[in-house]
C-alpha cells in the first residue's frame, strides 16, 4: 500500500513541478535568463522538498524503524 501512496505523491509533485520547469525552460530559451533560471531553481527546490523533507506524520514511523533496527539486529553467522 505504501508504494501506491508514494506513487500518487510523486505524480502530484510532477503535476505541480512540470509547468514551472517548462515555463522556466521557455523563458531561458527566449533569452530571459534570470527569470528562466529562477523558475528552474524553484522547480528543483519543489522536487527536493517533496523528496527529502519529512511530514509530521512520517516522524513516528521513521523513529520506529530506527528503534527496531537498533534493537533487533540480525544474528551474526558463525563460519
Amino acid at each position: 500500500m505504501a508504494g501506491v501512496v508514494e506513487t500518487v505523491e510523486r505524480m502530484a509533485t510532477a503535476l505541480l513541478v512540470v509547468p514551472v520547469a517548462v515555463a522556466g525552460a521557455h523563458l531561458l530559451i527566449g533569452g530571459q535568463t534570470g527569470a528562466g533560471a529562477a523558475l528552474l531553481a524553484i522547480a528543483a527546490l519543489m522536487v527536493g522538498i517533496s523528496e527529502y523533507v519529512k511530514r509530521p506524520s512520517d516522524v513516528p514511523a521513521s523513529a520506529a524503524q530506527r528503534v527496531v533496527g537498533w534493537v533487533a539486529k540480525p544474528p551474526e553467522e558463525d563460519d
